[in-house]
Order: structure tokens, then C-alpha cells, then sequence
């Protein structure tokens, strides 16, 4: 399909914010990322986590990720 997947481990007791920003022709990118998604992640130990980011798979040229720890 179209879609992408995004998974990560990360401690629980945790916020993550999935973030975003597009890719140039030449595979560069500004940092100018936008939030995708929050996730609490609560209680202890790890915890895997994901996201579907529907159609990405098809946006032009390039499509980055990060994902940012918020107390």
C-alpha cells in the first residue's frame, strides 16, 4: 500500500511527539518539523509504539521522521 509504518521502543512514564517535515529533490531537509502525533506512554519499562502515517509513501520527493521526548 501507500501507508508507512513508524515503530519505536521507548521507556514507559514518557510523552513522544512524532514529528515530521518533507525532503528535497536532492535528499535534504530543513528543520522545520511539525507535529504528527502525541503519544503517553504510561506505566514503567519499555513499551514498543507505532503509528501509520496514511499515503505517505507517496508524497513527494522525500518524507522525514523524528520522534521528540516530552516530560
Amino acid at each position: 500500500g501507500t501507508d508507512v509504518v513508524i515503530q519505536w521502543t521507548t521507556a514507559g512514564g514518557h510523552t513522544n511527539v512524532l514529528q515530521t517535515t518533507d525532503g528535497d529533490p536532492g535528499g535534504g531537509f530543513t528543520n522545520n518539523f511539525t507535529d504528527l502525533a502525541t503519544f503517553i506512554i504510561g506505566g514503567s519499562g519499555d513499551k514498543t509504539n507505532s503509528y501509520v502515517d496514511p499515503d505517505a509513501a507517496i508524497n513527494f520527493p522525500t518524507q522525514y521522521y523524528r520522534l521528540r521526548l516530552q516530560q
